[in-house]
C-alpha cells in the first residue's frame, strides 16, 4: 500500500482510519493525563522534524467552505511581511484526495515541506488569532478569525497531524 493516491480506495480509507484512531487514543491519553497537573500537551501541527504533514477530514456538504477558509488563510500568508507566515506560506501545500467523498467525508491533507521550525501550522489557536493576519472582532473581506474558525470547525470531522524525516 501506498500512502497517497496509487493505493486501492479500501487501503486510503483504512490508513484514514488509523490516523484518526491513533488521533482519538492520543486525545484519550491526554484528557486522562489532564487529571494532575502537567505542562500543556506539545503543539502537533509545529513540527521541529524535516516535514510534516497533518489531515482533516471534512464532511461532503462543507467541502467548498472548508476549501473558502483555507484559500483565506493563504492569501494571507502570501501577503504577509511577517517571515514566520511567510514560511509558512512558501512550505505549506494543500492536497485533496482524488477519491469520490466516503462515509467519513472528503480528506484533505498538508504537507510542510520544509516545516517552519519557528511557527505553527495550527488553524487555530496559531494562524488565525495568534499570528494577527487574521482581523479578530472586525471583518474583512473573510470576515474575522472567530467567524472562519466557526466555517473549519463546522466542516470537519477528524485530523490529525505527524512529523516527517525526508529519506531521499
Amino acid at each position: 500500500m501506498t500512502v497517497f493516491g496509487s493505493g486501492s480506495a479500501s487501503s486510503r480509507r483504512t490508513f484514514v482510519a488509523g490516523l484518526l484512531a491513533a488521533a482519538l487514543v492520543v486525545g484519550v491519553n491526554v484528557h486522562a493525563q489532564q487529571a494532575a497537573p502537567a505542562a500543556a500537551p506539545a503543539d502537533p501541527f509545529k513540527f521541529t522534524s524535516d516535514s510534516g504533514y497533518f489531515q482533516f477530514v471534512v464532511k461532503p456538504d462543507k467541502a467548498a467552505q472548508f476549501e473558502a477558509v483555507w484559500d483565506a488563510i493563504f492569501a494571507k500568508l502570501t501577503a504577509s511581511d511577517k517571515p514566520e507566515l511567510k514560511e509558512v506560506a512558501a512550505s505549506l501545500h494543500m492536497y485533496k484526495l482524488d477519491t469520490p467523498a466516503g462515509a467519513a467525508g472528503v480528506t484533505y491533507l498538508f504537507m510542510a515541506d520544509p516545516a517552519s521550525k519557528t511557527a505553527s501550522y495550527s488553524i487555530s489557536p496559531f494562524l488565525l488569532f495568534e499570528s494577527g493576519m487574521v482581523p479578530r472582532g472586525k471583518a474583512d473581506e473573510a470576515g474575522t478569525a472567530d467567524q472562519l474558525f466557526a466555517q473549519v470547525s463546522d466542516a470537519v470531522t477528524g485530523f490529525g497531524a505527524q512529523p516527517l524525516h525526508k529519506m531521499h
